[in-house]
């Protein structure tokens, strides 16, 4: 198990049993670097977005062997807990409500 840490200083666990399931189904993440890219994504996202009784992380990879895309890092909170539920690389943002945005 890992414990992350959001841009608002929010514990996130992702555990071994996620971590694996993640690996499993999406090689791209494993490819670049799943805790780096989970912690970067979490503690500096491009955007926030509340969609679907989860909050969706979003941060823009640019130049992976994948072409740029962004991580997206899906968080729920689970007992009172923020758990991962998955992370992959994508393309799209998903429509919901933007609850934080970089600022450019």
């Amino acid at each position: 198990m890992r414990v992350f840490e959001d841009y608002e200083g929010r514990s996130v666990v992702l555990t071994d049993f996620r971590e694996k399931y993640i690996l499993d189904n999406h090689y791209e993440i494993g490819v670049l670097g799943i805790r780096e890219v989970i912690e970067e994504t979490l503690a500096s996202p491009d955007i926030v977005v509340d969609y679907n009784f989860a909050l969706h992380y979003y941060r823009l990879y640019l130049n992976t062997p994948f072409g740029d895309k962004y991580v997206h890092v899906v968080v729920v909170r689970d007992e009172g807990v923020s758990v991962i539920r998955t992370a992959y690389p994508c393309r799209r943002i998903v429509n919901g409500v933007v609850i934080w945005e970089r600022e450019n």
